[in-house]
């Protein structure tokens, strides 16, 4: 079983910390890029709208003024300085149904406000999903060690909120039986979801995140990132996309194959190295990577890829919803996670891998989950043993 994971581009050699230029990666673009000031937040993205409340209607129906009763066994009076006027009991007969009418609307509208297919209960609705970018701009590459530790530790990106819930037009298919074409249109049908939730909330702390494709592969290919195995979903920090291998599905735990958006979780996993390259993280964690020891590198490449698990998990808490996917399959799902655990594939509990243990990753994505703020999953700063 292999595990699926970003790969960057061929590294190149970096400088020691404290020079100014940093090398950047292999083919990932081909000149140091300038110092870019990031400003802080400029706010918070707004937690979820609470439910409109409907009340009863204001003022008097229909605009008239009720006469005034004097008292009992007195007649009606209309108000001073209006003429009299009897209301027949023909027009009270009317009045009466049509207000117990205005209530059944007014009760069906409460009732149906708490339905997860009322439109106005999903969050950045009016946003209009980018087209795919095949040639996107640069990600920001930081000029010495303590500004990579800075974006690793201290993001713009962790003082940020999701959206939640948010719609995503990518239900559930049928992977296994599924052609090549229907999952390339699957998949980037789910990016537009994956879009929806991230691109707002990286704009709030002054991060671009352009639209990667999904490139669906049938045998083992060769990309700018290298050969790409079978049985795998890959993020090539090379290109900034997203590769698929078409038999990814087996590669699931067969007891979690039939849970929906399983492999989908995978792909939202790869998605959220996309985000860590445009924020300056996954560049960050490699450059201290290539300076550390093998213990050192490994449990920078675990806190990498147990944030991109913890932000699977926040897209799932967000667009589930929308295509029925429940608490209890977000439970299900988070399995897979635990079964690509470093101790689980080896069988060794002590094992030390570069992706973690399987508690931790299964434990990761459920924060992830539950949660709407992006720092929830600010893995660099976690103690050591949520990240072993």
């Amino acid at each position: 079983m292999s595990q699926w994971g970003q790969q960057p581009a061929p590294r190149g050699s970096w400088p020691a910390p404290g020079q100014q230029q940093w090398q950047a990666p292999g083919r990932q673009w081909n000149a140091p890029r300038p110092t870019q000031q990031w400003q802080a937040p400029v706010g918070q993205w707004n937690a979820p709208r609470p439910t409109q409340q409907w009340g009863s209607p204001v003022g008097q129906p229909w605009g008239t003024q009720v006469a005034q009763r004097q008292g009992p066994g007195q007649v009606w009076q209309p108000p001073a300085g209006q003429p009299g006027r009897r209301i027949s009991p023909l027009a009270w007969l009317i009045i009466a149904i049509l207000a117990i009418l205005a209530g059944i609307v007014v009760a069906g509208l409460l009732t149906n406000q708490g339905t997860d297919n009322q439109p106005s209960q999903y969050q950045n609705e009016d946003y209009r999903v980018p087209e795919v970018d095949t040639a996107p701009d640069k990600p920001p590459v930081p000029e010495t060690y303590e500004q990579a530790t800075d974006w690793m530790q201290k993001n713009p990106i962790y003082g940020v909120q999701v959206p939640a819930p948010t719609r995503c037009g990518s239900p559930p298919i049928d992977l296994g039986s599924a052609s090549k074409g229907e999952l390339e249109a699957h998949y980037n049908e789910l990016t537009a979801c994956l879009m929806r939730v991230w691109d707002v909330s990286l704009q709030q702390a002054g991060f671009t995140l352009p639209r990667p494709s999904v490139t669906i592969y049938e045998s083992a290919v060769s990309s700018r990132c290298g050969e790409l195995p079978m049985e795998n979903a890959v993020y090539c920090g090379a290109d900034q996309q997203i590769y698929v291998a078409t038999d990814l599905p087996e590669a699931i735990p067969a007891a979690q194959r039939a849970t929906p958006y399983s492999a989908e979780a995978v792909v939202a996993h790869e998605f959220a190295h996309h985000i860590q390259m445009r924020t300056g993280i996954l560049i960050s964690t490699i450059a201290w990577e290539k300076q550390s020891t093998e213990a050192a590198a490994n449990d920078f490449n675990r806190r990498l890829e147990l944030q991109a698990d913890c932000w699977a998990g926040m897209f799932m808490g967000s667009a589930g919803p929308s295509v029925e996917i429940t608490e209890a399959r977000i439970r299900d799902i988070s399995q897979v996670f635990y079964q690509f655990g470093d101790d689980v594939i080896t069988g060794d509990p002590n094992y030390d891998g570069n992706h973690g243990h399987g508690s931790n990753r299964r434990n990761w994505f459920l924060d992830g989950s539950a949660n709407v703020v992006m720092g929830t999953c600010n893995t660099y700063t976690a103690p050591d043993g949520k990240v072993r």
